[in-house]
């Protein structure tokens, strides 16, 4: 009967502990995407290397987009917890009207990758953001770096370069370094050309001109970068022409409506893996150049998005005037 209860004593022993160890180690990790704190996230998860986000591995920087994506409204919330880091968004949004107003083909260079010169499918000239998503141009630093794991990225319009971390300053001249990078092309389907003959990647465009060279303008965007990001988007903008060159130009209000139904396909899968409707309303916003919406995304997965049954209102008002246009497609 001793050695019975003995036995037992020893057995119920195992399992407090065994409970207790299970306990701990749960109670231990951090999940990599808070439901509705994003501060918890940055301080848990993401590092800094010099003044670019460092993501520890391909996982955490795929939930990290996940969840920014989820939660669009919360871009700016989510970017301030970073004291020494400012995105490509940022950037952009912060110059000035009159900045952008001065920025030419011959010194575009001084934005360091920030910056575009377009052509659009109607043949009108624009200078741009270097990338359309707004959610992943919230992720790299202004100048289109970002660390993931050992690895270095620099994004530019033309195509994604990368190198092992310790050659980041690799990625400084991409020109004259190509045979020692690596890098994949960025790609769109129904391609309108930049200037130079590179690849446009928007798929739909409207526009709404009025006095003194202003229009508001709407796009709908898909960016493909083979198995490492794919997207789909659209906003409003409001722009200004100066010397045949359209400008981002910030107005009194600007406003976006967004209906449409995406289609995801994945290389190598034949039927979609995903098709749904989107609806969102951005309301009003105040003293706004632009505002935009990620329809969706994938990370680390070649897919490809198609947009069909759009109908996206995009809409300005000035002096109590409101223009409008719509994308349809």
């Amino acid at each position: 009967m001793s050695t019975l209860f003995k036995a037992i004593s020893l057995l119920f022993g195992f399992l407090i502990i065994l409970i207790a160890c299970n306990r701990a180690g749960f109670e231990s990790e951090t999940p990599l995407v808070p439901v509705d704190n994003a501060d918890i996230q940055n301080s848990a998860r993401i590092g800094l290397f010099e003044d670019a986000l460092h993501f520890r591995s391909k996982a955490e920087f795929d939930s990290t987009l996940m969840y920014l994506r989820e939660n669009q409204d919360k871009l700016d919330i989510w970017e301030r917890d970073f004291s020494n880091f400012k995105s490509m968004r940022t950037k952009y949004n912060e110059l000035s009207d009159e900045d952008l107003e001065k920025t030419t083909e011959q010194n575009i260079d001084q934005y360091n990758g920030l910056l575009k010169i377009i052509t659009d499918k109607d043949g009108e000239t624009e200078i741009d953001r270097m990338i359309d998503d707004p959610v992943l141009s919230t992720i790299v630093n202004e100048r289109g770096y970002v660390i993931v794991g050992d690895r270095a990225y620099r994004f530019s319009f033309e195509e994604l370069s990368f190198t092992d971390l310790k050659n980041v300053d690799l990625l400084k001249n991409i020109t004259e370094n190509k045979s020692r990078i690596g890098s994949i092309p960025i790609e769109s389907r129904l391609v309108p050309i930049t200037s130079s003959g590179r690849i446009l990647a928007r798929v739909e465009t409207c526009s709404n001109e009025y006095q003194a060279r202003r229009r508001v303008k709407g796009e709908i965007w898909i960016t493909s970068i083979l198995e490492f990001y794919s997207g789909a988007g659209v906003r409003t903008k409001h722009q200004r022409r100066t010397a045949g060159v359209w400008f981002r130009q910030k107005i009194d209000k600007l406003a976006l409506t967004v209906n449409a139904r995406i289609t995801q396909y994945v290389s190598g899968i034949i039927p979609p893996v995903a098709d749904f409707p989107v609806s969102w309303d951005s309301g009003w916003k105040d003293n706004e150049g632009q505002v935009e919406f990620t329809f969706e995304s994938c990370i680390f997965v070649d897919c490809t998005f198609e947009v069909s049954d759009s109908n996206n209102s995009h809409r300005a008002q000035a002096n109590g005037v409101i223009r409008t246009c719509t994308t349809n497609f």
